[in-house]
């Protein structure tokens, strides 16, 4: 049986703890079988995944109405992610094109 690489062990316990994500998600990402992500956990101690992370809280943007998702353990925001990147280009556009 061949040893795992660290890179992939490095990636699914950044994915599970510091992103929230399950097995079969993991796997998803990296394009392994869910068996495998759950034995590599196993073999390296790492831990299931840490539901506080997960992105699955609903929030919605007081600006544009859109529904976006957040941490568990995050407050809503002024406005969502894509509004933020268009207010800062906006903004950039403004100030430094002069």
């Amino acid at each position: 049986m061949s040893e795992t690489s660290p890179i992939i062990v490095n990636e699914i316990r950044r994915l599970s703890q510091e992103e929230g994500l399950k097995d079969a998600e993991i796997a998803d990402i990296i394009k392994y079988n869910r068996v495998s992500i759950q034995r590599i956990r196993n073999e390296h101690n790492i831990p299931t995944y840490n539901k506080d992370m997960r992105k699955d809280k609903r929030a919605v943007c007081p600006q544009c109405g859109n529904e976006y998702f957040i941490r568990r353990i995050e407050k809503p925001g002024v406005c969502c992610p894509d509004c933020i990147t268009a207010m800062t280009q906006r903004i950039e556009n403004q100030y430094c094109n002069e």
